[in-house]
């Protein structure tokens, strides 16, 4: 995958809104054929355009609304973690349960039979290879929000939800006891 299609891909709505984030934008006259176009293509004209870096501004509007810290919590979610290899290993073939919860399906393999609820899903193998793309993924959102996209992102999540079909998220046990 090129630098380009990966940075591209951090700006991605995904399956709901294959559209880059950026041009979903309101009133900003972006060009109908943005989508095609490249990183480059989409620095160049929003130094045009205006846009540099993210401004502290726009990393304190991170810091104070909740909901924009949802928001791009969903984005993050989407862009660095589902749209990864996970989807890949997604794409098989699931089995169906006549009870309902998976205790009726069994796994044969030449060492005998393996209950679902105690079959692994993912290799030791496949695991590194997902937590590589997530990193990777996750350096690539980062390297964009805090780049000349940032305040064009946290704008645009200010006023819309990009996933709204997805749950709202709650705050994690470790990190509420913490105080974080």
């Amino acid at each position: 995958m090129t630098r380009a299609r990966t940075l591209r891909g951090a700006l991605r709505g995904g399956a709901q809104n294959d559209r880059p984030l950026v041009s979903r934008l309101t009133n900003t006259g972006i060009p109908a054929d943005c989508c095609d176009w490249d990183a480059r293509c989409w620095q160049r004209y929003l130094r045009r355009q205006g846009y540099n870096r993210m401004n502290m501004q726009t990393l304190e509007e991170i810091q104070n609304n909740e909901v924009v810290r949802k928001r791009l919590a969903k984005a993050m979610a989407r862009d660095c973690f589902r749209n990864t290899k996970l989807e890949d290993y997604h794409a098989g073939v699931f089995p169906s349960s006549e009870t309902g919860d998976y205790s009726d399906v069994k796994v044969v393999s030449p060492y005998g039979e393996i209950a679902w609820e105690r079959l692994g899903r993912l290799s030791d193998e496949e695991m590194k290879v997902l937590m590589i793309d997530v990193v990777n993924h996750c350096y690539d959102f980062l390297t964009v929000l805090f780049g000349r996209f940032g305040d064009t992102i946290v704008g645009h999540l200010k006023q819309h939800d990009v996933l709204p079909q997805w749950n709202d998220p709650k705050r994690s046990e470790p990190f509420t006891a913490a105080g974080a």
